[in-house]
């Protein structure tokens, strides 16, 4: 319905309104080895001004902006007609919500084969509390160990396949 339809834009708003960026960098950079390097940079931080907040949102500064902020100075730089296209590193954030609940999830590709990684948090906006993926899991109603052990499965039968296909792992 129209009302429903509504409601729900009027809450993706609100979760929106609840993290935002606090660091942004999008450029293509020389660095100090002659290296051409495109970054992507996306680190979110919770709007909220408890102490769980804040500490959250300094080890997301410390571990995704820290290295980048000196880049900001630097020039956009071009890259010669002939050389290899620049490295690229990512970092982005997504957000997925339970009510007050969010997971935020942060992904990071530093470039060539590596296929990069996630890390993830889980904030209450309702309690200004950080919380457990164990607390957050059994709010939402699934019982953690299951999903642990769902999850393994599927992780080994994912391996299991790849080696099929022929398939390697380092």
């Amino acid at each position: 319905t129209a009302a429903q339809s509504t409601a729900d834009t009027a809450v993706q708003t609100a979760q929106k309104d609840r993290i935002t960026e606090q660091f942004t960098l999008e450029k293509t950079i020389r660095d100090e080895y002659g290296i051409t390097q495109k970054l992507t940079v996306h680190v979110p931080q919770l709007m909220c001004d408890s102490p769980d907040a804040a500490a959250l949102n300094e080890e997301l500064a410390a571990m995704y902006a820290a290295e980048y902020m000196d880049y900001e100075s630097y020039p956009d730089a071009e890259v010669p007609q002939g050389e290899e296209s620049p490295q690229t590193e990512i970092i982005n954030w997504d957000a997925y919500w339970y009510g007050d609940c969010v997971s935020l999830v942060v992904f990071r590709y530093d470039g060539g084969s590596d296929p990069g990684y996630s890390r993830g948090w889980c904030f209450d906006f309702a309690t200004e509390k950080q919380v457990s993926v164990t607390e957050m899991l059994q709010r939402m109603g699934l019982d953690p160990d299951t999903v642990q052990q769902q999850m393994l499965r599927q992780a080994m039968q994912t391996f299991d396949r790849h080696m099929a296909q022929g398939g390697y792992y380092e």
